[in-house]
């Protein structure tokens, strides 16, 4: 884990090499051999305790930026646990391809669409990927449009869930 650590740091380091002389990177550097196998014990002890977040605000957005430390021992977390990720996730979860999952979940979408021929498709994760559309007008649709009474349950599940309830 130490090894995975110093790595991730040296490629973040690189990037900062050249920033201002009073930077937090250049600090963090001269105590890896401190602050690392610190943050990793407590990782294993179950005491670690994350920095809070740096947020940002711009006029279109707010971002939310991890600690340079944080980010190293969050790799680290993600490297131990990656190689459970096919016991316990579902077979259909695409992320588990990486950076190819989309291809993958591409061409699944096109293969239902050849063979199956679906009358209706629904993405039930509206809520973070459709913030342009007005929730109430999306729901005011699927009621106006949506044909099978017995599916409507599972409309109002995932409406109460992850947007706003409403009744058909």
């Amino acid at each position: 884990m130490l090894d995975i650590g110093r790595k991730l740091f040296s490629k973040i380091y690189k990037q900062k090499y050249y920033s201002h002389h009073n930077h937090e990177s250049h600090f963090m550097a001269r105590e890896i051999d401190h602050w690392l196998p610190e943050g990793i014990q407590a990782m294993m002890n179950g005491t670690y305790d994350p920095r809070p977040l740096k947020r940002y605000y711009f006029q279109d957005e707010m971002v939310d930026q991890l600690h340079l430390s944080d980010r190293v021992f969050q790799h680290i977390l993600l490297k131990q646990l990656k190689s459970t990720f096919p016991h316990i996730m579902n077979k259909n979860c695409y992320h588990l391809h990486g950076p190819t999952g989309v291809k993958y979940a591409s061409q699944r979408i096109r293969q239902v669409l050849q063979e199956d021929k679906p009358q209706f498709i629904i993405r039930a994760d509206i809520r973070s990927f459709y913030k342009s559309i007005p929730h109430f007008k999306l729901i005011q649709d699927i009621r106006k449009y949506w044909l099978f009474r017995n599916s409507r349950g599972l409309i109002n599940f995932y409406s109460s869930k992850f947007f706003v309830s409403f009744q058909i």
